[in-house]
């Protein structure tokens, strides 16, 4: 493939590299960020991956972990060479990330959503790919380096992740061909799915609980959607950890075409994240491009400056529209 022969030759003209990816990065983010890493590292190159402080502790089992530096302000590394940017459709994705790396250097940009605006000096966007993870997969299975257990393990947990545990319509049959090479690796699959799915606090199941019992439904069934809050998190004194699990119970509704998850930021004036998941033909990614989002055909977002109800108004009467087939 072209992409992959040019991102390959990128590599070898460039030794020190900044990898970083979007907010509140989840497991295909870490897992695609991680593996690359070490697959550059194995090249002899120099890698630092970035984040703001906003980790998941359940990824911190994951080999190469303590490479993400979570920084709170400006990167004056002056050695840095480029830049590769993975699972964002967009530079405003990485938030106050994009203000504190160096963003003039050349920039590789990876990514699998449909909506992705092309901001690199390569840029390889495939809305067909199941995740990130399976692109950084093939980019390794084309050079010369061998995947070894590490790189394994965190491609395996970036496809695990972004397709459901495989149930998920962006699955494919190269999605399992890649599980199955990867498990030629003898990965402890037990393990990796009780560190991501199986270490809830009383503290998070409360969270859950609460959001829970603030689902509405309207549109005659076909629309469900709830929130978490700045109070709600300081009631329970924790925050999500996946907000895709809070969407698997509102998904789980008979029913639902369209599910909502509202969610505010940590500081006011940041706006209201809007969570999107739709059910067939109802695109995710349409209904958030409405109000300067994106994302795939079945999951996707926006942020929405308003106050809570206000910006549920705003995205619940969007959303008929769509029910509506307007």
């Amino acid at each position: 493939m072209r992409l992959i022969k040019e991102i390959l030759a990128f590599i070898n003209k460039h030794q020190r590299f900044l990898i970083t990816a979007h907010a509140r990065p989840d497991g295909d983010a870490l897992g695609s960020e991680l593996a690359l890493a070490l697959f550059l590292k194995k090249m002899g190159k120099n890698v630092r991956i970035v984040h703001q402080n906003d980790i998941p502790s359940e990824y911190n089992f994951l080999p190469g972990r303590k490479m993400v530096e979570e920084i709170s302000g400006p990167v004056t590394d002056s050695n840095l060479d480029a830049i590769f940017i993975l699972d964002s459709d967009g530079l405003d994705r990485l938030e106050k990330l994009a203000g504190y790396i160096p963003l003039n250097l050349p920039t590789v940009n990876i990514d699998h959503h449909p909506s992705n605006n092309h901001f690199g000096v390569i840029n390889w966007a495939d809305g067909s790919m199941s995740s990130v993870g399976e692109m950084v997969y093939r980019l390794i299975k084309a050079s010369e380096v061998p995947i070894d257990k590490n790189i394994a393990i965190n491609l395996y947990v970036s496809l695990m992740t972004d397709t459901g545990n495989f149930c998920y319509a962006s699955t494919t049959p190269s999605s399992h061909l890649m599980a199955s090479d990867l498990l030629r690796q003898k990965i402890n699959l037990t393990q990796v799915f009780q560190k991501i799915y199986k270490n809830l606090t009383l503290k998070d199941l409360a969270l859950r609980c609460d959001c829970t019992g603030r689902i509405r439904i309207v549109a005659g069934g076909k629309i469900a959607y709830t929130e978490l809050t700045r109070s709600m998190f300081r009631k329970h004194r924790t925050e999500p950890r996946d907000t895709q699990q809070y969407f698997d119970l509102i998904r789980s509704i008979k029913g639902v075409k369209i599910s909502l998850l509202f969610r505010e930021s940590k500081n006011k004036g940041e706006g209201v994240k809007v969570g999107i998941r739709t059910e067939p033909p109802i695109n995710a990614s349409k209904l958030a491009l409405v109000y300067g989002g994106g994302g795939h055909y079945r999951a996707a977002g926006c942020t929405i400056y308003k106050p809570l109800r206000e910006a549920q108004k705003i995205i619940v009467k969007e959303a008929e529209k769509f029910i509506q087939g307007k």
